[in-house]
């Protein structure tokens, strides 16, 4: 894993799927974790549309529709992390937008403040892009809660988040340094390390 350009969590849960069956490789392996995967990423659709539009027929034609795209398929079909991938930043973005409305409605907001940091670790052991999807909806909530003045939500939801990017470094020390390298084990001569992609992408944008 220490070779590889990603974090571990899709090779653990792929590894213990293949577990079932030592000694005969199958790519059905593949496709039942992605199967999963891409169950658990219809269900967070599904809530995040009922908990924007508050209307059940809304959140079914949602789920039904991303169902049937071609990126649904791809990422399904694609035997890598990415429909884990999308199943734990749909996760994080429920829980991050619940989080919100709860804070809107003066709710409780422990249990979710909670569920949005362990989607966040989850989501940071999964992919580097995915941090950066988190780090700017993070940014958005924290920028709308500074505007509406509420600096203690403002301050938790941040400092929560930035302790879940430490856990996700604790658990994966070697995180440094492939945000450091080339992106492959094999051929570093064309290929450049993420951060310095992702720089060359914000700079495009």
């Amino acid at each position: 894993l220490r070779l590889d350009g990603h974090p571990p969590l899709y090779f653990y849960l792929l590894h213990l799927f293949s577990s079932f069956t030592i000694g005969k490789f199958s790519k059905w392996t593949g496709f039942i974790l992605n199967a999963i995967c891409f169950f658990i990423l219809e269900i967070y659709l599904y809530r995040i549309a009922l908990l924007l539009s508050k209307d059940r027929i809304m959140a079914l034609i949602v789920m039904v529709f991303f169902g049937f795209t071609t990126g649904a398929v791809n990422i399904v079909t694609f035997i890598r992390m990415y429909c884990l991938l999308c199943a734990m930043t749909a996760m994080f973005s429920f829980y991050s937008l619940k989080y919100v409305d709860e804070v809107n409605n003066k709710k409780e907001t422990g249990l979710t403040l909670i569920l949005a940091f362990t989607s966040m670790v989850l989501v940071g052991l999964t992919q580097y892009q995915g941090i950066v999807f988190a780090f700017f909806l993070t940014l958005f909530e924290c920028v709308y809660f500074l505007i509406k003045k509420k600096y203690k939500k403002m301050f938790s939801f941040g400092i929560t988040m930035l302790g879940a990017v430490i856990l996700v470094v604790i658990l994966f020390p070697v995180v440094i340094r492939q945000l450091n390298e080339p992106q492959s084990p094999i051929d570093n001569s064309t290929l450049y390390p993420f951060l310095f992609q992702l720089r060359l992408s914000i700079n495009h944008i």
